[in-house]
Formats: C-alpha cells, sequence, structure tokens
C-alpha cells in the first residue's frame, strides 16, 4: 500500500427504504443514519468497511457495500501504524461474534426524544451499533476523553469527529 495511512468515517442513508433508518434519519435530524469505518487492507490493497448492521458486526468490501448505501458525507482521518493495528486487532475481535446491537439504537432514539442522559435499553454484552464502534475508535484509538458512548448518535459522532479535527485532536 502506498501513501500514508487513513481511516474514513462514512456517513450514510440505505438506497431501500428502512423504517428504522428512516426513524435514526428524522430524529437525528441528519441527512444519514448509519456510520461506518473505511479500513485499507494492507495485504490485499482492498478498501474495507467495518460496520455495525444486519445482526452483527462485521466486514465487507466497501464496492459491494456501496451497492446498497449512498455515502452522505464523510470525515478523513489520518493514522499510524500503531493506530491501525490497534484498529484492526479491534475490529478483529468484534467481527462476526459480536452482535448488532438493536435494542442499544433503541434506547438512543429514546434518549434523544425524552432528552435522557441513560440509554434505558442498552444490551450490554457482545452487542455494538454503528456509532458506538465509532465513538470506540475515538476513545480508543485517538484518546477523545468520550463518555456515554452507548448514547452516541450517527449525528454526534460527525459533530464531535469535525470539532476534534478543527481542534487538532485528530
Amino acid at each position: 500500500m502506498s501513501g500514508p495511512l487513513q481511516i474514513k468515517f462514512l456517513f450514510s442513508y440505505p438506497k431501500k427504504f428502512r423504517l428504522t433508518s428512516w426513524l435514526i434519519k428524522t430524529i437525528d435530524r441528519a441527512s444519514f443514519s448509519h456510520v461506518a469505518i473505511e479500513v485499507p487492507d494492507t495485504q490485499t490493497n482492498q478498501v474495507m468497511l467495518f460496520e455495525a448492521s444486519h445482526g452483527e458486526a462485521h466486514w465487507t468490501i466497501k464496492d459491494e457495500w456501496l451497492k446498497h448505501n449512498d455515502v452522505k458525507f464523510s470525515i478523513t482521518l489520518p493514522i499510524s501504524w500503531k493506530q491501525y493495528i490497534l484498529i484492526k486487532t479491534m475490529f478483529n475481535e468484534w467481527s462476526d461474534r459480536t452482535k448488532y446491537g438493536f435494542l442499544g439504537v433503541l434506547g438512543i432514539l429514546v434518549a434523544m426524544i425524552f432528552k435522557l442522559h441513560i440509554n434505558i435499553f442498552r444490551d450490554k454484552d457482545k452487542t455494538l451499533f454503528c456509532s458506538e464502534i465509532a465513538g470506540y475508535v475515538l476513545k480508543e484509538v485517538f484518546g477523545l476523553p468520550l463518555k456515554r458512548i452507548e448514547l452516541l448518535s450517527p449525528n454526534d459522532v460527525k459533530k464531535i469527529t469535525l470539532k476534534a479535527k478543527l481542534k487538532g485532536e485528530l
């Protein structure tokens, strides 16, 4: 692989209508309902995405993913080799062994509607949702002092990431 290492947060909306995606987008007041993380595969030179959707946290090939999703916004983040290894390790540990945290997503929606500071439906063990994965990347890989990751929506991830980039923290 040539050039500097980088990941991208891809904020998207499905090409086919999905009620859950529409609810997230509407309540979150955004043009997107999902965040996936683009990670280069340095061995195959393929562009891979890691996401939580369709029942699990998993890797997918970007070109396949784009057949079903429209990217509305993206944020590129340069990373070191040490950060790359940490990201790959985290994602490989979660891949296909971690279920999609549907109840956690429901909890975020309820928290946004009722202005709660707790995710009352968080299904903790062995589940993740898309913005939670991005939150862990921001916290564990980039060292941002995030709390309440289980309350992050895709739009929160976008705002936090852009603000941290402007401050030079990423």
